[in-house]
């Protein structure tokens, strides 16, 4: 959710509200902040139970976790992570790319393979996309 709302909503007093209810709302698990904003966030976290963790993004300010964030952050039940951190798990979990199975795959539908039922009539205006 980094820099996702208006500049405008960021300065108003709807902001903690307005947070909170997209939070809530998208039931977001990982929430990526930048430094600014870390504080703001961490103040939410009793109101934003989906949060489990949160990836502090580096900035010229600062890219370290302070003491009192990581404390903030673990006194609600949420891991608090710097960029730095996430790129090092991810080298140190790698995965064998695999490329998935031809019947995973999507493909266009031509207007004969279109189910139609007998109750609806087609509308050709409403399936034109498929083609």
């Amino acid at each position: 959710m980094y820099r996702c709302f208006p500049w405008f909503l960021c300065t108003t007093r709807w902001e903690k509200r307005g947070v909170k209810y997209i939070l809530n709302q998208t039931e977001l698990t990982v929430l990526f902040a930048h430094p600014k904003t870390l504080k703001s966030y961490l103040t939410y976290l009793p109101d934003t139970p989906a949060v489990k963790i949160m990836v502090k993004l580096p900035s010229p300010e600062s890219s370290e976790c302070t003491p009192e964030e990581l404390n903030e952050a673990k006194k609600h039940g949420v891991e608090l992570l710097t960029w730095a951190q996430i790129i090092q798990i991810g080298t140190d979990n790698l995965i064998e790319l695999t490329s998935p199975p031809p019947r995973t795959c999507a493909r266009s539908a031509t207007p004969a393979e279109l189910p139609v039922s007998p109750k609806e009539p087609s509308c050709p205006t409403a399936t034109w996309w498929l083609l």
